[in-house]
């Protein structure tokens, strides 16, 4: 996409045109050490692994929208002329701000065009981790294999959230701190957790069920997280407004147990049944939310956020026909989500936090069908299908008044797509001494939703997917090295994979939607990658 000078206009002719006065940047550094050890021993293999990650990354976005929505707003105007017209940004607002006259009023609206935009949000973000792992495993012919291991992780995590006055000339963020009105929240967490785990496969060699295996697993974790962060809200843009620094921590922990049930059979050609019930987790947090976000009564209560649960029901087979022509492989789910983690936003939209809300199940097939026409040419199609993936409780929170926004029992779950299909062209040929290959692949991501409610209930939710894209790659591996030319993104295809709309909007009600007073721009959207081609060399050692 290209860059205007033509900023902050109602709507955008073309799909392929971005109006925007701040050149969005981002920088990304990965550092990453690992050093595997194997060793066989008598009966047994040890596996040991150290890793350690360091990554650093910076992104910016444009955020004059968000002011230039508010330029016509009375209230934000008051907040204005009781802090001197933006020039207290150290001290508390007083208790009452008087109301804007006309021309302070415009004067107001020539404020935020000349001194606030165009602004950039950027947020730089770190995460150092230190992981270590080790496994034992039998090796010896016995109808009992086991493996037994222990995972340790320490974690440091930070996100800085901080606006820039950005250079008209350049389009890009100047000195963040010499911003005279700004919004800066930064968020830490550390991170420990350990788990224990085994894994047990019998075979018995029955003479009747000479195909069967039964497998069970057993994991114990223990988690341990503390989070500190501060914020200041100079919000004289947006109408959020904290003129001292705020500084909040809290701690959540966590242990538990984690089973793991399969049964397969493997009949005496190449076809095998299996069924698994296994349950897994994510971990609870604490949250950083600034104080008068949130109702006080109610504030405490999200301050920690719990585990969620999944419990997966699976029941699939694997088969092979026609001498190991034909490959079909399939499998039908079920998943039963238990006090779902959800990202939810504060009254005024100011923040966002974590918090525990609701139930969901999940239920849907996945079937894979590859086909070896003749040596070199195997033709792979792939499709899965959620077709109920909703809500099986309202999304409402204790102390909470709910809102029209709050997702109601039998909404569809964001970002799940009913259907996703792919299909493969894969062609290999020997050259001499070399491999060539050949490579076409069609994906295709189905529709879905950003938001549980429908737009008339939460207007900020975007439609996303309905697309497929097509990928070529051609080329050639010999002794370790292959080079490849590649087409990404063949037909250019402008696919939505995210977005929220710059809606205005009053938050309806339990039973009352939602009101939009203004759209600004067009949806805010990220899309797929355009047609990209290439040259990649890659060698192994």
């Amino acid at each position: 996409m290209r860059r205007t000078a033509s900023p902050f206009i109602a709507s955008a002719p073309s799909p392929y045109t971005v109006y925007n006065s701040v050149l969005n940047q981002q920088q990304d550094n990965y550092l990453l050490l690992s050093s595997p050890f194997k060793f066989t021993l008598p009966f047994v293999n040890l596996d040991v692994i150290t890793s350690y990650y360091n990554w650093n990354r910076a992104v910016g976005s444009n955020y004059s929208d968000t002011y230039s929505r508010n330029a016509a707003s009375a209230s934000t105007c008051s907040k204005w002329v009781a802090g001197n017209l933006g020039q207290n940004t150290t001290g508390v607002l007083p208790a009452t701000s008087p109301a804007c006259n006309g021309t302070q009023q415009v004067a107001y609206a020539n404020y935020i065009a000349n001194v606030l935009n165009p602004s950039d949000l950027v947020k730089p973000n770190s995460v150092k981790s230190f992981i270590n792992e080790a496994r034992i495993s039998s090796n010896f012919d016995f109808p009992l294999q086991f493996l037994l291991g222990i995972y340790d992780e320490r974690r440091n995590d930070r996100v800085d959230s901080t606006e820039g006055k950005v250079n008209n000339n350049t389009g890009l963020v100047g000195d963040l701190t010499a911003f005279p009105v700004y919004w800066w929240r930064y968020i830490t967490d550390d991170i420990r957790q350990r788990a224990y785990f085994a894994d047990l496969t019998w075979k018995p060699g029955l003479p009747f069920l000479s195909g069967l295996a039964l497998n069970y697993g057993i994991r114990h974790f223990e988690y341990n997280k503390f989070t500190y962060g501060g914020v200041i809200l100079n919000g004289y843009g947006d109408g959020n407004f904290i003129g001292n620094p705020q500084y909040a921590g809290s701690g959540a922990s966590a242990k538990g147990w984690l089973p793991k049930y399969n049964v397969s059979y493997q009949f005496s050609g190449p076809y095998m049944v299996y069924g698994t019930i296994s349950k897994g987790y994510r971990p609870g947090g604490a949250n950083v939310i600034p104080q008068g976000q949130l109702p006080p009564s109610v504030a405490g209560q999200f301050l920690i956020y719990q585990p969620d649960s999944v419990w997966n029901y699976e029941v699939g087979a694997k088969s092979s026909w026609l001498g190991n022509t034909l490959i079909l492989n399939g499998s039908v789910y079920k998943e039963n989500w238990a006090n779902m983690q959800t990202m939810l936003r504060t009254p005024n939209n100011c923040c966002s936090y974590v918090g525990n809300a609701g139930d969901a199940q999940i239920r849907g097939t996945e079937w894979q069908l590859t086909y070896r026409a003749f040596k070199g040419l195997e033709l792979t199609a792939g499709v899965s299908s959620n077709w109920k993936a909703e809500l099986t409780s309202n999304q409402a929170s204790d102390g909470v008044a709910p809102t029209n926004t709050q997702g109601h029992t039998g909404d569809h779950l964001p970002y799940v797509a009913k259907l996703n299909g792919a299909f493969d062209i894969d062609y290999k040929h020997p050259i001499g001494a070399a491999m060539a290959l050949f490579r076409i692949n069609y994906s295709y991501t189905g529709s879905s939703r950003t938001s549980l409610r429908p737009a008339t209930a939460d207007p900020q939710g975007v439609n996303i997917g309905g697309f497929g894209t097509v990928n070529l790659r051609f080329g050639a591996e010999k002794d370790g090295w292959s080079a490849y030319l590649f087409v990404n993104n063949v037909a250019n295809r402008i696919g939505i994979l995210d977005g929220t709309s710059n809606a205005v909007y009053n938050q309806g009600t339990a039973t009352t939607s939602a009101v939009v007073t203004q759209y600004y721009t067009d949806n805010r959207v990220q899309t797929t990658t355009p047609r990209e081609a290439g040259i990649n060399v890659r060698k192994e050692f």
